[in-house]
């Protein structure tokens, strides 16, 4: 939260974006509303400073899809990065881009003879027609594609709404500065792992995924202001408190949740820790969602002790 954290309005969506853009570069996006992103004059930075005594890691949250004029980042965020001899993401989404791809459609596409109807309840195929009618667009071209796509469907056109770019992710932009630099490059995951995560759930949440989707999409406009502006504002409770909403007002989701981010979270920590054992400065890019809330990972590393310090803007 996504494949494409998440990054996105919530992690769910966020992780399903972090792979959905790139095969479907035809999708009508209606007129762009622009939003304000604007530079707040006094802010923490949306980047915590980790030290152990042989090593230090700066640890960043990232926003997989944003506006092309957020950049530039903050000045102080690319002096850690440039002093970091090795970049440490969550998945190099373009490492083997292609073969991802094909990956990726392999599990959103039904086998022949298979369709979405046969998947959903008639409600949730119902409301999901409306809105494809609402936004000049056709039932019959989703039919194939299964739920969890269809939600990263949804969530991208959204964003997209809003002038938010597949390839404007801070994970994108610190991924093309490390290849420039030739600095090295470690994922805690892999694309494969990812898109297994998701592409597992079975029918019953697959069809909230979409219906997630679907009611999260009248927020849209709202929550592409709010992360901006918490991430803006270095503002960890108000970001979680966007990624978190869902599970509160739906509880059901909360099992979902918790395969997509808390155990993820967990395992993400405890290769940081591992990687971390040895000599060096790292700089660590991670969905923004996967860095805040109490069971995200600064609050991890400073259960397992580790000296952790949110840094001051200026």
């Amino acid at each position: 939260m996504t494949l494409i954290n998440k990054i996105c309005k919530t992690v769910m969506l966020g992780f399903l974006l972090m792979h959905v853009p790139c095969p479907l570069p035809s999708l009508a996006v209606p007129e762009v509303q622009q939003i304000d992103i604007s530079e707040p004059k006094a802010h923490d930075l949306f980047m915590w400073k980790v030290k152990t005594p042989v090593s230090t890691a700066y640890l960043v949250g990232s926003i997989h899809m944003l506006p092309p004029d957020f950049f530039p980042l903050p000045g102080d965020i690319e002096k850690a990065f440039n002093k970091s001899p090795t970049l440490i993401v969550e998945a190099n989404i373009d490492d083997r881009a292609n073969e991802t791809r094909q990956m990726m459609m392999s599990r959103a596409l039904y086998p022949n003879g298979d369709k979405l109807p046969d998947h959903i309840s008639k409600k949730t195929l119902a409301e999901l027609t409306e809105y494809l009618r609402k936004n000049g667009m056709s039932a019959e071209r989703f039919s194939k594609m299964k739920p969890w796509f269809i939600a990263a469907t949804i969530a991208l056109l959204q964003l997209q709404q809003q002038g938010f770019d597949p390839e404007s992710g801070i994970d994108k932009h610190f991924l093309a500065e490390a290849r420039t630099a030739e600095k090295s490059i470690v994922p805690l995951e892999s694309a494969e792992f990812q898109l297994n995560v998701l592409s597992n759930f079975n029918d019953e949440d697959q069809e909230k995924f979409l219906q997630s989707a679907l009611m999260d999409a009248e927020n849209a406009p709202e929550d592409a202001r709010t992360m901006v502006h918490a991430w803006k504002t270095g503002d960890g409770n108000e970001m979680f408190s966007i990624i978190s909403r869902d599970e509160r007002e739906h509880p059901d989701l909360k099992p979902i949740m918790n395969k997509i981010l808390y155990d993820r979270n967990a395992s993400m920590t405890a290769k940081l820790d591992e990687l971390m054992e040895k000599p060096g400065t790292y700089f660590v890019v991670l969905g923004a969602g996967h860095i805040v809330g109490p069971d995200g990972i600064v609050s991890r590393l400073r259960q397992k002790h580790y000296d952790v310090e949110q840094v001051a803007g200026r």
